[in-house]
């Protein structure tokens, strides 16, 4: 379960990219709903007698601690009972006799509050980290009174500004990855699709990233 369409584009890219099996899991967006709406599913999907595992990926916006303890709740009201109190770091997984086993990964690397983008500026590539500086002092050049954006949405501004200045100007971040404007061999994205693989039970090949992580659009 992911929060929204730019989330289901990345994680599908990067599964793509490091070869995940397409069988492994099916992913769902949230909808119209935002967060909101994927916490409120998360019982109904528990429910369903066909379901072995479920995974559960949102931002942890202004609070790490807040969004986790949203989460937890709905997983203690369906029943799970041996949960930690915080997040683990590489990707919770929660295994309980009974019960589908769940995962829970929290934008950007729950550790931090942050979102997806936070997640992304992880992935611009060495060669451009100039240009990400430069992107980043952009957006912090705005004056705060003619800024359109809240100081939550900052990283948001950051990444599309940086991906407005590449060869192919504008591109999703899902399609940046495939063009090679983002880098699928961050440590960050390694540790994703780890907890996915622990998750999922299929394994991956770390140093096999498809190519196009490391081409840039000809």
């Amino acid at each position: 379960m992911v929060e929204g369409s730019d989330d289901w584009h990345v994680v599908c890219q990067l599964c793509r990219m490091f070869g995940v099996p397409n069988n492994a899991f099916s992913l769902k967006e949230r909808g119209e709903g935002g967060v909101d709406e994927l916490l409120r599913r998360i019982p109904v999907y528990l429910k369903s007698s066909e379901l072995q595992v479920l995974g559960i990926v949102a931002d942890a916006n202004t609070s790490l601690h807040s969004r986790w303890q949203s989460i937890h709740g709905k997983l203690k009201g369906a029943g799970y009972e041996d949960m930690p109190m915080t997040p683990k770091p590489g990707g919770t997984i929660i295994s309980q006799t009974g019960r589908p086993d769940v995962g829970v990964w929290i934008w950007p690397d729950n550790v931090g509050s942050g979102i997806l983008e936070d997640f992304v500026i992880s992935l611009a590539s060495a060669d451009d980290s100039r240009l990400l500086r430069m992107a980043s002092d952009a957006v912090d050049q705005i004056p705060i009174s003619e800024r359109r954006f809240p100081e939550t949405q900052r990283s948001k501004a950051v990444v599309h500004t940086y991906l407005a200045w590449q060869k192919t100007p504008g591109s999703p971040m899902g399609l940046a990855l495939r063009q090679g404007y983002l880098d699928a061999h961050g440590p960050l994205a390694f540790s994703f699709i780890r907890w996915l693989g622990r998750l999922f039970d299929f394994a991956v090949e770390l140093g096999c990233v498809d190519e196009v992580a490391s081409t840039r659009e000809e």
